[in-house]
């Protein structure tokens, strides 16, 4: 029996609905992927035309099956390459494919600038775990600066916590790491959050929005209030995780003592938030392009969201 403090990979039949993907082509609004048996990985697409209906098709065919713009092509290509049926390596082959230049000029400047914020945000995570670490050690860099056995004074205070100095600065680099795709909380400072902390707020707000909208038909109203469930079960989900997440940090001298063990947590926590908000970013950008057409209904809307809102 499942611990009840375990956290799964995936929140339930997250395989079965696989990974978004977020091709440029509007007939592919909410394509997933999703590994399978005979022809190693799937396409599950939605028939907005027809009642609702989702088809599974074998990914080699998509490009056969529908007209596909050259940075679709490419992402699909990558795809398939990188067997990639997981959100995050979904969003590894999105930037492969933008830093590669196959989806534009503009597109992988964005991502030559993405990379360097994520690199600077990764390098102010390790400058906080460090002060943090310092202060939890009763130690001040100032201090061990100033005395001539301070090798001795940071193996003493390391050895007082189980913390192996010559593997820490490692050990700190690889939490990091890890908690680049989250970022850290107030506690830490100034606010430093990561894509999956910013778009679990966003997923909040839109789940509130969605609760308090009315519409005119009561086919619209049921679709919304259908979505607004779902939105809202994901966001009270994601702020347990990340209050998990951080709530580890919180106590990061144990946690680093302890690194293999919080590791695990971390990182399974961190898997299953990136599986709970997959695909919502899609329906969020779908309601507010919407918003903005006089051709798309409140029926329509509600019917496309619902569709390719996860489930």
């Amino acid at each position: 029996m499942r611990n009840s403090r375990d956290v799964p990979n995936g929140p339930p039949a997250a395989a079965p609905r696989g990974a978004s993907v977020p091709f440029e082509n509007t007939k592919l609004l909410g394509a997933r992927v999703r590994p399978d048996r005979q022809h190693d990985l799937v396409a599950l697409l939605h028939d907005f035309a027809g009642k609702g209906a989702t088809y599974v098709v074998p990914w080699p065919i998509v490009p056969d099956t529908f007209a596909l713009s050259e940075p679709d092509r490419a992402l699909h290509g990558e795809i398939w390459r990188a067997r990639a049926a997981t959100p995050a390596a979904v969003q590894a082959a999105v930037r492969n494919v933008a830093a590669s230049g196959a989806a534009g000029a503009e597109a992988q400047a964005e991502e030559e600038r993405r990379r360097q914020r994520e690199q600077e945000r990764c390098t102010e995570i390790l400058g906080r775990f460090v002060a943090r670490l310092f202060r939890d050690l009763g130690l001040s860099a100032e201090a061990l600066e100033a005395t001539a056995g301070r090798r001795a004074q940071f193996a003493a205070a390391c050895g007082l916590h189980g913390i192996q100095p010559e593997a820490l600065v490692a050990t700190l680099e690889d939490a990091a790491t890890l908690i680049l795709p989250v970022g850290l909380a107030e506690s830490f400072g100034p606010p430093l959050a990561g894509p999956r902390r910013m778009l679990a707020g966003e997923l909040a707000r839109f789940a509130g929005h969605l609760a308090r909208r009315a519409d005119g038909t009561a086919e619209a109203a049921a679709a919304y209030a259908s979505l607004a469930a779902s939105a809202g079960k994901a966001a009270a989900e994601t702020t347990r995780l990340l209050q998990r997440i951080d709530g580890i940090l919180a106590e990061l001298l144990p946690a680093i003592a302890n690194w293999p063990t919080a590791r695990d947590t971390l990182a399974a926590s961190i898997d299953r938030l990136g599986w709970l908000l997959d695909g919502w970013e899609d329906v969020i950008a779908y309601h507010v392009g919407a918003l903005d057409s006089a051709e798309v209904g409140p029926a329509q809307r509600a019917a496309v969201m619902a569709a390719i809102a996860p489930r």
